[in-house]
C-alpha cells in the first residue's frame, strides 16, 4: 500500500508538469508498479534454497595422506532425526568430497578417486528384504577387511559377483560390525574372497 501511495503521488506530479497524455501515464504507472513488486518478490525469490546439512563424523583413509579424521556433510530428512546416509555422499558423481577438520579446523576438498576408504557409525539392516553376502575385502594398502555386504539386490543379480560388478558406485558398503560400515573404493581393491558354501557368490 505504501509504495502504490508513491507511485500516485509520482503520477499526480508528473502528469501536472508534463504534457504527457493520460492514457500514457496510467500505463507508466503500471509499468512502474508492477517493477517495484517484481523487485519486492525478489527479495525472496532470490534468497538461494538452503538445503539443511548435519555433520557425521568420518575416519577416511586417503592415497597417499593415510588416515585423516573430519566430519562430512549428510543431508537432514524431514523429520530431524533422519539423516542422510554417508554412502550417498561418497557415491555422489562429482568429483570432489568436502570433509571438515578440527584441527586444524579447516574445510578440504578430496578427490574421491584419492580416497581409499571411510569408516562411519551405523547400524545394520534387519529387514527380510535385505541380501546378506559376507566377504574379505583385500586392499592395495595391505588392509583387510572382513565384513558383511547388507544391501537390497533383485533376485536375478543377488550374487557377491554381481554387488561389485555393479558400474553406477564408485564405494561399496562393508558392514565390519553391528554399528560399523566400511565405504571400500572399488579402485583399491586386489581382491575380494567369499567362502564357497555361501550359496550367493
Amino acid at each position: 500500500l505504501f509504495i502504490r501511495l508513491i507511485l500516485l503521488c509520482l503520477y499526480v506530479k508528473i502528469s501536472a508538469r508534463t504534457s504527457i497524455c493520460r492514457s500514457q501515464m496510467i500505463i507508466l504507472y503500471i509499468y512502474l508498479l508492477d517493477l517495484c513488486c517484481i523487485k519486492r518478490e525478489g527479495v525472496v525469490d532470490n534468497k538461494p534454497l538452503k538445503i539443511a546439512k548435519a555433520l557425521r563424523q568420518v575416519n577416511m583413509w586417503v592415497h597417499p595422506e593415510g588416515l585423516v579424521t573430519g566430519s562430512i556433510f549428510v543431508t537432514i530428512g524431514e523429520d530431524d532425526d533422519s539423516r542422510e546416509d554417508p554412502s550417498y555422499v561418497l557415491n555422489d558423481a562429482s568429483p570432489f568430497l568436502v570433509l571438515q577438520r578440527e584441527q586444524p579446523n579447516e574445510l578440504r576438498f578430496y578427490n574421491r578417486a584419492s580416497i581409499v576408504r571411510v569408516e562411519y557409525e551405523g547400524s545394520k539392516p534387519s529387514n527380510s528384504k535385505y541380501t546378506t553376502l559376507p566377504c574379505i575385502a583385500h586392499l592395495m594398502d595391505g588392509s583387510v577387511i572382513d565384513g558383511n555386504i547388507i544391501e537390497i539386490l533383485p533376485n536375478d543379480h543377488s550374487r557377491l559377483y554381481d554387488y561389485l560388478n555393479q558400474g553406477h558406485d564408485r564405494f561399496v558398503r562393508l558392514h565390519t560390525a553391528d554399528d560399523q560400515i566400511c565405504m571400500i573404493n572399488k579402485s583399491y581393491i586386489i581382491q575380494v574372497t567369499s567362502d564357497l558354501n555361501s550359496p550367493r557368490v
